[in-house]
């Protein structure tokens, strides 16, 4: 859809909206520092960033273990490990969806699909994003963590989507760099 608005997602950024995954970032976390009952609480997703091996991470239990919960664990495209987060291992530029059932969680091996990347642009003009694969369709979400700060970026939205690529802009002049995530619910 033309103009479809996505998360501009730092840490401490809010996305209570629907649709919308509020994400934060961290980079060679300690044991169990990038899932921490925090991070549960606060987030619905975290990238991470590893330049070491050997990291794994038990996700922690939510502080409110009554309700259900969804939590994407992403191992940015720029890492050089992957990382395993309750014994599933997460390759560089792959997502983990995990879901808490109120007493446990499990790896999601539902019908969604997860990709992910690191893109940039200039201004207005945008850039066309390759997902890395053909997609059913074009009901999927996309999230977008800036990682290089530029004035006067504005807004950033996705203007079209296709099966295999989509495309995002800003309303400002600025030239920001970032990560995305892509989940595929065709």
């Amino acid at each position: 859809m033309s103009g479809e608005p996505i998360n501009i997602i730092k840490s401490g950024v809010s996305g209570a909206m629907k649709g919308k995954i509020k994400t934060t970032t961290i980079s060679d976390p300690a044991i169990n520092a990038a899932v921490t009952t925090a991070i549960i609480d606060m987030y619905g997703a975290v990238v991470v960033t590893l330049t070491v091996a050997g990291n794994a991470q038990t996700i922690q239990d939510p502080t409110d273990p009554t309700i259900n919960k969804e939590f994407l664990v992403a191992n940015n495209d720029t890492s050089t490990d992957p990382i395993t987060v309750n014994s599933v291992a997460i390759a560089p530029g792959n997502v983990q969806k995990f879901f808490w059932d109120g007493s446990a969680w499990s790896a999601y091996a539902g019908p969604a699909i997860l990709y992910g990347g690191t893109a940039s642009f200039a201004g207005s003009t945008g850039v066309t994003v390759a997902i890395g694969a053909v997609l059913a369709g074009t009901t999927y979400q996309v999230s977008i963590i800036p990682t290089g700060d530029s004035l006067n970026v504005g807004a950033i939205y996705v203007d079209t989507k296709t099966t295999s690529n989509f495309s995002v802009k800003c309303t400002g002049s600025g030239a920001p760099s970032f990560d995305w995530f892509l989940i595929d619910n065709n």
